[in-house]
């Protein structure tokens, strides 16, 4: 709405009927007491500090001149224009003269004109009119001050704070408007070209409401949006005021505000920059505020980016993503030719790094070609989509395949670029198989074959179709579905088949069962192990998968391949070995022949070799697969050594045992933890517990100790050995073994007696348990028993260690002290007559005998 402008003059004027001093001297006679109460305060002016008291003409022309928009409490605005005039009429100097307007609520000046470009305008007048009343003004004349060079050249001179101070103007438009904005320059006219820079740039409708003055002495005062002052104004610039209070953009390099920034900023200094300001007004047409209900919005962000890339404008990454973002949205707008120079922008951004994501050019390529722009147009965006993607080694999206509808020109020349860059791709074994998939989708477009790589390239999409899923496979799958994927299936077949050769036929099978490939019966013909996959059922494993699949008629040729018997296997057992007792159960189903065969005996060995101490049944597949000849050397000795543990603790070895154990534990090195120690306690029980009862018939120690085998134990020094000797020596079954046969500590006396010298290992061994084990449990016995253990110690036919005799050395080692030979004394008194074999009748009777044949060996000896 244009209207007339009611206008009015203030300044220091002579008396009249309004008095004298500073006044009111001419105002329109629409203007109301209200109004002028508002505008008094308003229209006042305080000189620089610096500035001459008593200034001549020359000097009266430097001082500040504010121009000022400001709002009124009515929503009406009043456009202000106040120079210092020196002297008043009586001679005394602080004189200034205010011009002003007034613009109803929702007038605009004449010529639709903003407030700042009133600045020199030649309607302003610097002295009193001469009458009260003054006429409203029809017309307004621009100032002609700020052309675009003018501000072009000076947003250059500003440009470190131009984003800055753009990011600011728009947060006073914001829902919650942003803090006021004061500019430090020495000359108003600057602050006049910042507030028009941001005029020209803000929608229509915001310029219009900016606020602002171009100087003021005291900033505190005003109410301004943008404030203008001096570096000599009483304005504090400490760190509240800078960081909270105020934006403060210093234009003579003194203390600012930190900078902070907006998209929107970003793009419009680079257009202010470029010298191209129509675009603001393109940008923020009608339509495009119609666009969206958020005021913020109403800017017009990726239609100021779009239009300044359109231009030749290089706006930021930022930026370019946003115009990328509106272009897609609004394709049928503007001509070919904004079309052209838009995507040769894109184009050249992407070369030099500052657009990297290649489906912008996708998104944007389908929109132009929905929108039925011609091949000249298509082409450019399609070359550019995928040269981007060549680009990118880390790439895994998809070009929309309408992109790719080119030209036969345009076509020729992607497809040689795609084909070399899919050959370098392939043959790379590092490449991420997402980024081949990418190329082939492309290459599929194009008509572009991957020729001789398609060995490489088949053995990457099978290992994808193996995996556990997710986008890769889902690509690789749909890929090899479509006709251009066809003649990949046989390689990708091969690369399957020796998948499962390798070793894991089960991940084969969400290959062989994937929904979007038609695997053709012919070509599962020459893969027996690929249809054996086919025919195991899911969820079934262990013998009775392993069952079903030899009797499947898919699988006859088992017999003829040991391979497939292989297969069979790994479909029955595919992440562990079978148990002892299905191995067992496996060697007399198939029988060692076969099973070697297939290469399965050092599986089978595992097994036994992995058993634990009470894996009863480990012995027996030890033994078995000996027989079978199904393990070599170490291995061998390991599994003897298994075996050789259960012959031991049954009685089985003959003289020699301890000797032999020790031999196959040293072929055996090193012997499996588990085995060692089952060995070691069953050479240790025998050689503790001797032949047995059974084969007993003298009362000698003889009947327990096995010489020879405590010769071999205390001579090897055998860490294992002798710690198994020394711990079963102590547990509760010797114990009670050696309290209800007397037999027992006589020959235990005796061996540990024995052999002094043999090894240190041996020595602390004996020591040890002569301490631990049998004195306490000596201190148990009658005198009696005492006296029976001494006898048989004496009839010991073995050779002393130290000469004398075995009863002296019995009297040597157990002499009780005073306490023990009273409590011997007591319990003597108490205890009855032992019977023939030295065995007091409250005791348990012997255990019975282990093994009768060690007697005639020990009496032969």
């Amino acid at each position: 709405m244009t209207v007339a402008l009611e206008q009015l003059h203030y300044t220091s004027a002579p008396p009249g009927p309004d008095g004298s001093g500073f006044r009111f001297t001419a105002v329109s006679a629409g203007i109301g007491p209200e109004i002028l109460r508002q505008a008094e305060p308003v229209l006042g002016y305080e000189p620089p500090r610096d500035a001459p008291a008593r200034p001549d003409d020359a000097e009266l022309a430097s001082f500040p001149v504010t121009l000022a928009f400001t709002r009124l409490a009515d929503g009406s605005g009043l456009l202000s224009r106040t120079v210092y005039t020196g002297a008043d009429y009586t001679g005394r100097y602080g004189n200034f003269h205010a011009h002003a307007v007034h613009l109803p609520h929702g007038a605009v000046l004449p010529g639709r004109l903003l407030p700042v470009e009133a600045w020199g305008s030649p309607t302003w007048r610097s002295t009193d009119p001469g009458n009260s009343t003054t006429e409203p003004l029809a017309e307004f004349a621009p100032g002609g001050t700020f052309g675009r060079e003018v501000l072009t050249r000076f947003a250059r001179e500003r440009g470190d704070r131009l984003a800055a101070f753009l990011a600011d103007v728009r947060e006073l438009f914001a829902e919650q408007a942003g803090p006021q904005l004061v500019l430090v320059e020495q000359d108003p006219s600057c602050v006049a070209r910042w507030v028009a820079l941001a005029c020209g740039a803000l929608p229509a409708r915001y310029a219009a409401e900016l606020t602002f003055t171009t100087y003021t002495r005291r900033p505190y005062r005003s109410k301004h949006m943008v404030v203008g002052i001096r570096q000599d104004a009483e304005f504090g610039f400490g760190p509240a005021e800078l960081d909270h209070q105020y934006r403060v953009h210093h234009g003579a390099g003194g203390p600012s505000s930190p900078a902070r920034s907006s998209l929107w900023a970003q793009v419009a200094a680079q257009v202010w920059l470029a010298g191209r300001p129509e675009l603001f007004r393109r940008a923020t047409n009608g339509r495009a505020a119609a666009e969206t209900t958020d005021r913020l919005d109403e800017f017009g962000t990726g239609r100021l980016a779009a239009l300044a890339l359109g231009a030749g404008i290089d706006p930021t990454a930022d930026g370019l993503h946003a115009a990328v973002d509106w272009a897609c949205g609004h394709a049928r707008e503007y001509d070919e030719a904004f079309w052209c120079v838009f995507v040769e922008g894109m184009v050249a951004s992407a070369a030099n790094g500052k657009l990297t994501s290649e489906p912008e050019f996708g998104r944007l390529g389908a929109a132009l070609c929905a929108a039925g722009w011609p091949e000249c147009v298509t082409d450019m965006v399609a070359t550019a989509a995928v040269r981007a993607v060549l680009r990118a080694p880390s790439s895994t999206g998809a070009v929309d395949r309408r992109l790719l509808r080119l030209s036969t020109a345009a076509t020729q020349v992607l497809a040689a670029e795609i084909g070399a860059a899919l050959r370098a791709v392939v043959s790379d074994g590092v490449a991420p198989l997402q980024r081949i998939l990418v190329l082939l989708e492309i290459a599929e477009q194009l008509g572009v074959e991957p020729g001789s790589e398609s060995s490489h390239l088949a053995g990457r999409l099978a290992e994808a179709l193996v995996g556990s899923g997710g986008q890769t496979a889902e690509r690789a799958s749909a890929l090899l579905g479509r006709e251009y994927g066809a003649s990949l299936c046989s390689a990708v077949l091969d690369r399957l088949n020796d998948i499962v050769l390798e070793g894991d036929p089960w991940a084969a099978t969400t290959a062989l069962a994937n929904r979007h490939i038609d695997w053709k019966s012919a070509d599962l013909a020459e893969y027996p192990h690929l249809r054996m996959v086919l025919a195991a059922p899911a969820g079934a494993g262990g013998l009775p998968l392993l069952r079903h699949l030899l009797n499947a008629p898919v699988v006859l040729s088992v017999s003829e391949d040991p391979s497939l018997l292989r297969t069979v296997y790994r479909l029955a057992w595919p992440t562990a070995r079978p148990g002892i007792g299905d191995a067992l159960e496996l060697l007399a189903m198939l029988g060692s022949d076969r099973l070697r065969s297939a290469g399965l005996q050092h599986d089978l060995v595992a097994v036994a070799l992995g058993s634990t101490p009470d894996d009863v049944h480990a012995p027996a597949l030890a033994a078995a697969l000996l027989r079978g000849g199904m393990a070599e050397g170490r291995e061998a000795a390991a599994l003897e050594a298994l075996v050789h543990s259960a012959q031991v603790s049954s009685g089985e070895a003959g003289s020699g045992f301890t000797g032999r154990a020790l031999a196959l534990a040293y072929r055996a090195r090193p012997l499996e933890p588990a085995i060692a120690r089952l060995l070691d306690d069953a050479v240790a029980n025998r050689v503790l517990v001797g032949f047995g009862p059974s084969a007993w018939t003298g009362t000698g120690v003889c009947e327990v100790l096995l010489a020879e085998e405590l010769v071999t134990l205390a001579n090897s020094g055998d860490e294992g050995l002798l710690s198994a000797y020394q711990r079963l020596a102590g547990e509760t079954s010797m114990l009670d073994r050696m309290r209800s046969d007397l037999r027992y500590p006589a020959a235990c006396f005796v061996a540990w007696q024995s052999m002094p010298g043999a090894s240190q290992l041996w020595d602390r061994t004996r020591q040890r348990l002569l301490t631990e084990v049998l004195k306490p449990l000596l201190r148990r016995l009658s005198p009696d028993e005492l006296a029976e253990i001494g006898r048989m110690v004496g009839r010991a036919p073995f050779k002393i260690p130290s000469g004398g005799s075995w009863a002296e050395q019995w009297k040597g080692w157990h002499r009780p002290g005073l306490a023990e030979r009273f409590g011997l004394r007591r319990r003597s008194e108490r205890t009855a007559r032992p019977t023939a074999h030295g065995r007091s009748p409250d005791l348990a009777p012997p255990p019975r005998a282990e093994n009768g044949r060690g007697r005639d060996r020990e009496d032969g000896r």
